[in-house]
């Protein structure tokens, strides 16, 4: 196994979780990304979008208005903001 491959799984198994639960569904993903605490604000979250830093079980997302209508769309999901900033999504 490659190193960036181990450094992947045990990270993986370290991943503090986020509850939806007290989230207002349809979400915007910057209202998420500020909620979560990934970001220190919504505007925030905005602008990491815009500039691609943001990935949900490590696809790129780029689009700001992405809504999510429901917590099943991601429950169990991986949100990532930059390299080091990283949440599992729980319900």
């Amino acid at each position: 196994r490659g190193k960036n491959e181990i450094q992947q799984a045990t990270a993986a198994a370290n991943v503090p979780a986020f509850s939806l639960s007290t989230t207002e569904f349809p979400v915007p993903l910057f209202y998420l990304l500020g909620a979560s605490n990934l970001c220190a604000s919504s505007g925030e979250g905005r602008r990491q979008i815009q500039g691609g830093a943001v990935k949900l079980d490590g696809k790129k997302l780029t689009d700001v208005n992405l809504k999510f209508n429901s917590p099943e769309e991601l429950t169990g999901k991986i949100l990532q903001v930059g390299k080091k900033k990283i949440i599992r999504l729980v319900d």
